[in-house]
């Protein structure tokens, strides 16, 4: 345990009491109003461009908000041609403009300008971008919340040296809970230290998935 002085315990507790009047000012501070142009100005630069995110300065710290951009054939967001990536956090996307296909736990999902993407919580998804012509979509995730409650985990199949939990095992690779296909502690499997053994096999939609088709 850190041993605190006395003056640490107040000053802790001062911040209790002050919150609520620093909270207001941080709402007068924060943005609330973002123009077309300046979000049009900076697409002309970048392809994936966050328009409402904590750490821009915006007084919210459940969710993330962004546009993205791409060119004919481009991927949405190459992660990987197999499994792609997956998190513990919500994610919703809503296409603008083009077609293509997202592969969710190894279901193929097509999808054209008005249709929406939810993906479940910690499930294998990639998405592919078959249009002639740009694609642009919009896309939100409770990132924020989950890494504040140091709860989130992103594993992406380009970076297996920062996965997690799909490196024990194919039923920890295809459980959507993480953890969930991790052996009980001091049992034969969990001692075998064999590693990924390939992609999840595919599944029926989980709850929450939705799609126009």
């Amino acid at each position: 345990m850190v041993m605190a002085r006395k003056e640490d315990h107040l000053r802790m507790r001062m911040e209790h009491i002050r919150f609520g009047k620093e909270e207001l000012e941080r709402r007068r501070k924060s943005p609330v109003h973002t123009k077309a142009e300046e979000i049009d100005a900076q697409l002309a630069e970048h392809n994936h461009v966050y328009i409402v995110d904590p750490r821009l300065g915006f007084n919210q710290r459940t969710f993330r908000f962004w546009i993205n951009r791409r060119s004919a054939g481009e991927e949405m967001e190459f992660s990987g041609w197999q499994l792609g990536h997956r998190h513990t956090v919500e994610a919703v996307i809503y296409v603008l403009k083009g077609h293509g296909y997202s592969v969710i736990d190894g279901i193929k999902y097509p999808w054209e300008p008005g249709d929406m993407i939810c993906v479940p919580v910690f499930a294998w998804h990639r998405h592919h971008n078959e249009s002639g012509d740009e694609l642009l979509y919009l896309a939100a995730t409770t990132g924020p919340l989950s890494m504040a409650m140091g709860i989130a985990i992103y594993e992406e199949e380009k970076y297996p040296e920062y996965w997690i939990f799909a490196q024990k095992g194919e039923e920890a690779m295809k459980s959507l809970i993480p953890g969930g296909g991790e052996p009980p502690a001091g049992s034969r499997a969990g001692r075998s230290g064999r590693g990924r053994t390939g992609r999840p096999a595919p599944r029926t939609p989980a709850a929450g998935c939705c799609s126009r088709r």
